[in-house]
């Protein structure tokens, strides 16, 4: 199972994805919206903020990549070509 959501604790709050219960952080993201697995990698769209403005990314187990000119993504899809 692959399930994206929020943590707070102390009024900090942080985004995670769990993978068949396995907790994993991501980090600096405002938002997410989407979640896909493909081939044993998981794929995550949203958001995150830099210097005060909203840039839509993805992850790819964990690690971001910006979508240039974008504020916001609100889903994911892995085609094979």
């Amino acid at each position: 199972m692959h399930v994206t959501g929020w943590h707070s604790s102390n009024n900090q709050t942080e985004a995670l994805y769990w993978i068949n219960g396995a907790r994993s952080e991501l980090p600096n993201a405002t938002g997410f919206s989407g979640i896909t697995v493909f081939e044993g990698n998981v794929y995550i769209v949203g958001s995150f903020r830099q210097g005060g403005i909203s840039v839509a990314c993805y992850w790819v187990n964990g690690e971001r990549f910006v979508i240039p000119g974008g504020r916001t993504a609100s889903s994911i899809f892995i085609i094979r070509e």
